[in-house]
């Protein structure tokens, strides 16, 4: 079997070089020959790719090609969007399925499955205490070849909001903060944005402990994040979340700013119940405004 085309297409997908990929690996031109189907990669190379590429290694043995990896990212995407659009009824039918699926077989996919019948738990039936335990177990299940991986990073995200909602703010600043540090581990994150939502739910957990500060500090590394991938993810949330916690500093000239921002953004991508929340915002400030100096 020919893994070079399965290598190259993966890291095409990530986006990155042959130079990048064989960085701390082997050499280039070794990764060019193993592309090219010129040579095949011995065992610790292979493990090595894999570790970067944030994949197990039976991944270039079934390929990206195989029709069940197909239907299985399919059907995470599918979730993915029914948790978006907050369709909870739909993602317990779907992951209740799926779980006595033989393509969802692989512990990385049951782990995906057992996350997001937590998050119904917690969303929807808001039985907190089941849906740590059901999280919980997601951690436990052990991912073959990887120590940690991107979906053990947004379950505990997601611990930290249960934390947050069940108000054990500590634990929750202490799991977000666990989160941070994790992800910086990772050699090639497939979805970069995860810092953002990491720092941006940081940032709500020390507002709740009226650690306003460390809450700008976070809020100012996520924008900064945004800006450095060119993305729009959660920036309008950010600056909404930054400008009410310089209000809460009592700094309501630049509060004024960011709300402004937050603003204009919501009104772009017609966000109609963050424009609102907003608008009570900019009251909020020019009403203090006018009795006080701007520092």
């Amino acid at each position: 079997m020919n893994i070079g085309p399965i290598i190259r297409e993966l890291r095409l997908r990530l986006g990155i070089t042959q130079k990048e990929l064989a960085d701390g690996v082997c050499t280039q031109a070794e990764i060019s020959r193993i592309e090219s189907g010129k040579t095949i990669p011995c065992v610790d190379i292979l493990y090595a790719i894999s570790l970067k590429c944030g994949v197990t290694l039976d991944y270039f043995f079934h390929g990206y090609h195989d029709v069940d990896y197909h239907y299985v990212e399919i059907t995470k995407e599918t979730i993915r969007e029914l948790v978006r659009e907050k369709r909870y009824d739909e993602v317990q039918i779907l992951v209740e399925r799926e779980r006595i699926n033989p393509c969802f077989h692989q512990a990385k996919d049951q782990k995906f499955l057992l996350w997001h019948k937590g998050m119904v738990l917690y969303y929807r039936d808001r039985d907190y205490k089941q849906a740590l335990h059901v999280l919980q177990e997601a951690m436990e299940i052990s991912v073959p070849d990887l120590s940690l991986t991107e979906t053990d990073i947004e379950i505990m995200i997601t611990r930290g909001n249960v934390h947050m909602e069940i108000n054990q703010i500590q634990e929750a600043i202490s799991t977000f903060q666990w989160c941070l540090e994790r992800f910086k581990q990772l050699v090639q994150p497939k979805n970069p944005t995860i810092a953002i939502r990491i720092q941006y739910n940081l940032s709500l957990a020390f507002n709740k402990a009226q650690q306003h500060l460390e809450a700008t500090q976070a809020l100012e590394k996520a924008i900064q994040t945004c800006i450095k991938l060119d993305t729009l993810y959660l920036l309008g949330e950010l600056y909404y979340q930054m400008g009410y916690s310089l209000v809460q500093m009592n700094r309501v000239g630049a509060a004024l700013e960011y709300a402004t921002l937050a603003y204009s953004l919501f009104h772009i991508r017609s966000r109609e119940p963050y424009l609102q929340h907003t608008i009570q915002l900019l009251d909020t400030i020019n009403s203090r405004l006018k009795y006080s100096v701007v520092p």
